[in-house]
């Protein structure tokens, strides 16, 4: 289990915490954890290894399209050498999306990226070892065979799940670790245009995944289930009880 912190300071500097607790909650890389500081403060994703460590992942501005990182061992020993791990060429501009960490220690990072102000945003994975180097293709699927901005979830079938929502449609894409897709098209499904949300939160044990679905109205969240196949393990989506407080 991991947490960070991060103290009131001045505007123009950020410190930020990582720790590793027991499931009893104590402490275990120190009192304060691992400090990262970083000065004009970016988003980063925190991502737990199979190895009982973590990686930390960023970019520190869209503008300047370049990946920086840590991968922390069980001890909360940094394994990298470099902060800096890849980057790409302006006018490049890139978007940490999210990461998923695979069951060989590596993490695969979705990386969102506008090749020009003028351009539209695409998804473009990479998978990276735990010493910070990069295996297969970077691309690990070409825009060839992969367009648009994608969410990537892990199976519990050492598979990837694909998924990007416009609404009031969701579109899924599956791969396995190479990053080899399994389906020759994506699958999509078409909603009510009262849909106001929907996204995947979740693997199955089975290899498909459940999804959300928010309405306007009437106001009654609902969540759907998708097979390893990507086809509805429901005959209708399960209206989930919405009170409201008055």
């Amino acid at each position: 289990t991991y947490k960070y912190t991060n103290p009131l300071l001045p505007d123009d500097v950020n410190e930020i915490y990582i720790q590793k607790v027991t499931l009893n909650g104590e402490p275990l890389w120190g009192e304060m954890g691992i400090n990262i500081s970083i000065v004009n403060y970016c988003p980063y994703i925190l991502s737990p290894s199979n190895y009982g460590g973590a990686y930390v992942t960023y970019v520190r501005g869209y503008n300047e399209p370049k990946l920086y990182g840590w991968n922390f061992d069980a001890q909360g020993n940094n394994l990298w050498q470099s902060e800096f791990v890849f980057e790409l060429q302006l006018p490049n501009m890139l978007y940490l999306a999210n990461v998923v960490s695979d069951g060989d220690g590596n993490i695969i990072v979705n990386l969102w990226i506008r090749p020009d102000s003028q351009s539209n945003l695409y998804s473009h994975l990479v998978k990276i070892s735990p010493q910070g180097n990069i295996i297969g293709n970077n691309p690990m699927i070409s825009q060839s065979q992969f367009s648009g901005c994608y969410k990537i979830l892990s199976d519990q079938n050492s598979n990837y799940i694909l998924w990007k929502s416009h609404l009031p449609n969701i579109t899924f894409q599956k791969m396995d670790a190479s990053g080899n897709l399994l389906f020759s098209e994506p699958i999509s499904y078409q909603h009510n245009d009262n849909v106001s949300e929907i996204r995947a939160f979740d693997s199955s044990p089975d290899g498909g995944l459940y999804y959300f679905l928010n309405r306007e109205y009437p106001l009654l969240p609902m969540v759907n289930k998708l097979n390893a196949n990507l086809q509805l393990s429901w005959t209708a989506p399960v209206e989930l009880p919405f009170y409201w407080n008055s």
